[in-house]
């Protein structure tokens, strides 16, 4: 948990360019599902800052993501699930606003 949380809260905005390509989009993607919240929400934060550097690859995948996270919310009586659903949610309208425009 630690380090893959440390990972992510090193790629600071300043990395974004660099951090913003599809071949990385994929361990992004990947740590969404992280059995971590902390590491889930740190990932968030990082695909939604970078939409602003590439949204051609990376809104379509952040689309999915909401839609994924608003079915959880929809369909699921878990009440940490719930939590944790609405805290990504919120996690990616703070720095994705351009996807909820």
């Amino acid at each position: 948990d630690n380090i893959r949380l440390a990972v992510f809260k090193s790629i600071t905005p300043r990395l974004d360019r660099y951090v913003a390509s599809s071949e990385n989009l994929t361990c992004l993607l990947d740590a969404i599902n992280d059995e971590s919240l902390q590491v889930c929400t740190s990932a968030m934060r990082v695909i939604a800052r970078l939409a602003y550097h590439s949204p051609s690859v990376i809104m379509p995948q952040l689309r999915k993501i909401l839609v994924q996270l608003l079915r959880q919310l929809e369909h699921n009586d878990d009440t940490r699930l719930l939590e944790n659903s609405i805290e990504l949610l919120t996690e990616l309208i703070k720095g994705a606003n351009l996807l909820v425009k």
